[in-house]
C-alpha cells in the first residue's frame, strides 16, 4: 500500500513538472509573440512615416507641375490677347472679341488657341476686303464646325485650322495647305467646294492655278454656312471634344486670374531683375579679372625688380670677395717671404 502511494506521488510530481514546463513554454511563446508584435508595430510606424514622406514628395512635385502648367498657360493667354489686340481697334473691342472667341470655341468644341489663331489670320485678310468683325467671327465659326463634320481627330482638326488660317494670311489656298485640308478635313473641303459651286475633286486643280484666293474662300464659306450649321447640329459630342472644352475653360480662368493679379507680369519682372543681376555680376567679374590681371603684372614686375636687385647685390658681393681674397693672398705671400727670409 505504501509503495502504491509513492508511485501516485511520483506520477503527480511528473504531471506537475509537465504543467510547469508547459507554462514556461507558453510564457516564452508569449514573450516571442510580444516581441513580434513590437517589431510589427515599429515596421508599421516606419511604413506609415515613409508613406507620409512619399505623399509629401508627390504633393510637392504635383504643385510644382501645376505651377509650371499655370505659368505656361498664362503666357499662352497673354500671347493670344496680344494677337487679338493687333486686329482690333480698342481695348473694349479686344475684350469683346476675346469673349466671342471663347464662346465660339466652346460651341464648336475646338481649342481656344487654334480658334484665336484662325481668327487673327482671317481678320487681317478679311478686313482688307471690307468685312466687319462680325463677318470674321461668323467665318471662324463656320470653319470650326466644318472641321467637326469631317470627324477629324483633335490634332488633325488643329492642323486644318492652322493651314486654312495660313492660306487666308498668304492670300491663296494651294499646295501643302490645300493638300492638308483635302486629306484631314473633308467636311471643310466640301464646304469650300459647295460654296464655290464646283466638285470637290476640282479644288486641287483650281489651287494649282492659284484661283482659290482669300476673297473667294470667304465668299464660299459664307454661302455654305447654313448647310454647315445643319450638319454640325447632327454631330455627337465626343469625349475628346468635351475635354477640349474643359481645357478652354481652364485657360480662360487662368487668363482672368492673371489679368486680375498680374502674376505673370510680376514674374517677368523678377526674371528680368535676375537677368540684370547676372549681367551686372558678369561685368563685375570681368572688372575683377582686369584688376587681378593688373595686380598680377605688378607683382611680377616687383618680384622681377627684387630679383634683379638681389642678383646685382650678389654679384657686387662676389666682386668684393674676389678682391679681398686676392689681397689676402698677396699679404700672405709677403708675410711668408719675410718670415722665411
Amino acid at each position: 500500500m505504501a509503495k502504491f502511494e509513492i508511485n501516485i506521488s511520483a506520477t503527480g510530481q511528473a504531471t506537475i513538472n509537465s504543467i510547469d514546463n508547459s507554462l514556461k513554454s507558453l510564457d516564452n511563446t508569449a514573450v516571442k509573440t510580444q516581441k513580434t508584435l513590437n517589431d510589427t508595430s515599429r515596421t508599421t510606424d516606419m511604413l506609415s512615416s515613409s508613406m507620409k514622406m512619399l505623399g509629401s514628395a508627390i504633393a510637392v512635385v504635383g504643385l510644382a507641375e501645376l505651377a509650371k502648367t499655370a505659368i505656361k498657360t498664362a503666357d499662352t493667354m497673354n500671347l493670344l490677347e496680344g494677337r487679338v489686340s493687333l486686329v482690333t481697334k480698342s481695348v473694349s473691342e479686344q475684350v469683346a472679341v476675346q469673349k466671342q472667341l471663347f464662346d465660339i470655341s466652346q460651341r464648336t468644341r475646338q481649342g481656344l488657341e487654334a480658334t484665336t489663331g484662325l481668327y487673327t489670320n482671317l481678320a487681317t485678310s478679311m478686313q482688307q476686303m471690307g468685312k466687319s468683325q462680325s463677318d470674321v467671327l461668323k467665318t471662324t465659326e463656320t470653319i470650326n464646325k466644318a472641321i467637326i463634320i469631317s470627324g477629324s481627330s483633335t490634332s488633325s482638326a488643329a492642323a486644318a485650322i492652322t493651314q486654312l488660317g495660313q492660306a487666308f494670311a498668304s492670300g491663296t489656298l494651294r499646295g501643302d495647305e490645300l493638300n492638308s485640308i483635302l486629306e484631314n478635313s473633308k467636311g471643310l473641303a466640301m464646304a469650300i467646294a459647295d460654296g464655290m459651286g464646283v466638285p470637290i475633286g476640282k479644288l486641287r486643280t483650281l489651287g494649282a492655278e492659284g484661283k482659290i484666293t482669300s476673297e473667294i474662300l470667304a465668299k464660299a464659306l459664307e454661302k455654305s454656312a447654313d448647310d454647315v450649321n445643319a450638319k454640325f447640329a447632327k454631330m455627337p459630342e465626343t469625349v475628346s471634344q468635351a475635354l477640349t472644352k474643359v481645357q478652354n475653360s481652364a485657360m480662360a480662368m487662368i487668363g482672368r486670374l492673371d489679368d486680375e493679379f498680374k502674376g505673370s507680369t510680376a514674374l517677368v519682372g523678377v526674371v528680368n531683375g535676375f537677368e540684370t543681376a547676372l549681367v551686372g555680376a558678369e561685368t563685375t567679374v570681368k572688372e575683377l579679372g582686369g584688376v587681378l590681371s593688373e595686380f598680377g603684372v605688378g607683382v611680377v614686375e616687383v618680384f622681377g625688380n627684387i630679383n634683379k636687385s638681389i642678383s646685382e647685390t650678389f654679384n657686387y658681393l662676389v666682386g668684393l670677395t674676389g678682391e679681398a681674397s686676392s689681397k689676402a693672398t698677396e699679404n700672405f705671400t709677403f708675410f711668408d717671404y719675410f718670415t722665411l727670409g
